[in-house]
């Protein structure tokens, strides 16, 4: 069950950088907001319901999350116990870089760098009266994601783009 949210401070740092570019960069640094408010109101039960989780998940880094934000930006986070950090926001490629400069790493929350909220009680009320139900959708995206790999990926791409793989 997700009752935390936290913003990372280089995700804060990132994000008001977006915003102050304008144009594109500025809607994807909305579109982030919507999408963490949109967590924080309806816990895990609304991962689904908000923001585009890229197809494929991220695989370098245990329990990411990627969501694509549109115009080429993409939001990461990582699923930790009883919350959400958001990590990072920027271009597919930055957060590529990003990712790849972070493989396997372990965010630890703290409360002087991020900023936290807490989930809507009423979200987590519904949660506790059907734990089963709620665990099982949100596992359900990470389950079929893990079983994806990267020969698996190419692969597919390959056959989209008609290359042949690698």
């Amino acid at each position: 069950m997700i009752r935390f949210v936290n913003r990372d401070a280089v995700f804060i740092k990132r994000r008001k950088v977006l915003l102050k570019a304008g144009g594109r960069a500025a809607l994807a640094a909305e579109q982030a907001d919507r999408i963490i408010d949109g967590l924080i109101a309806e816990g895990p039960r609304g991962l689904k319901n908000i923001g585009r989780p890229t197809k494929y998940g991220e695989g370098r880094i245990k329990n990411c999350l990627k969501y694509d934000l549109g115009n080429g930006y993409r939001l990461v986070g990582l699923k930790r116990e009883d919350e959400i950090v958001f990590l990072y926001i920027g271009t597919h490629d930055d957060c590529d870089r990003w990712i790849m400069d972070n493989k396997g790493t372990r965010a630890i929350p703290s409360k002087n760098r991020n900023a936290a909220e807490e989930v809507r009680a009423e979200t987590l009320a519904i949660e506790r009266e059907d734990p089963e139900s709620a665990a099982a959708e949100a596992d359900r995206y990470e389950q079929v994601f893990s079983e994806i790999d990267e020969k698996d990926l190419r692969e597919i791409f390959c056959g989209l783009t008609g290359a042949t793989s690698r």
